[in-house]
């Protein structure tokens, strides 16, 4: 199926202000583009892309002070099915994960691990580890929070969703409207996707493997 993507943000500053987008469809689905994926800036803007660490497609630019819109609106295709679950993955303990993937698990100001650790443990210390784990942490989001861009705040943080039970999707950033804070605070490391309607998990380490 074909879905129409695009964003229409505008912004007001007082001064030159350094900007970083992650606003671009991922590499590895530019092959589904129909359209080009083109951000626009007006006024006119010098754009300068770059690949980021996590390997998404970032823009950087200066805005002049004054109103400055980002807009794009493009085609890609999709199949519409939901994400392949990996019923038997394996949790690994973190003492033993490689060392690059444990940037994954730092927390951040939109996830207070620290907080979340002893709610995480309550909610799902019980469960087998593994993509068991993770399958429950994804049910209970999708049941207890309830999603809508009239809940979005720029301030919301993962334990603002566990006592308000609203949210909405950060693209690319931490996300408090996903399952990654209860996960990172449960160890292990995850990078999520939408499917079907549901958040599933894309990754969770293998034994053998430096995911």
């Amino acid at each position: 199926m074909l879905i129409r993507l695009g964003y229409d943000i505008q912004l007001e500053t007082t001064a030159d202000v350094a900007i970083i987008t992650l606003l671009h469809v991922h590499p590895s689905r530019e092959k589904d583009l129909r359209e080009p994926d083109q951000m626009r800036a007006e006024p006119l803007l010098h754009l300068e892309d770059f690949t980021d660490r996590f390997g998404n497609h970032a823009c950087r630019f200066l805005a002049k002070p004054g109103v400055l819109r980002l807009h794009n609106s493009f085609l890609i295709e999709d199949s519409g099915q939901p994400d392949v679950e990996n019923l038997g993955a394996r949790q690994i303990p973190v003492e033993h994960l490689p060392i690059e993937v444990l940037p994954f698990l730092t927390n951040s100001r939109y996830c207070e691990v620290d907080l979340l650790s002893p709610i995480a443990l309550e909610l799902f210390g019980d469960t087998p580890p593994g993509w068991t784990r993770v399958r429950k942490i994804c049910d209970w989001v999708h049941d207890k929070v309830t999603f809508g861009y009239r809940f979005a705040s720029s301030t919301r943080t993962a334990l603002g969703l566990y006592t308000e039970r609203v949210g909405v999707c950060r693209a690319i950033s931490e996300s408090s409207s996903s399952p990654r804070p209860w996960i990172s605070a449960r160890g292990l490391r995850c990078t999520l996707r939408t499917g079907g309607g549901r958040l599933m998990p894309a990754i969770v380490c293998p034994a053998s493997a430096a995911c």
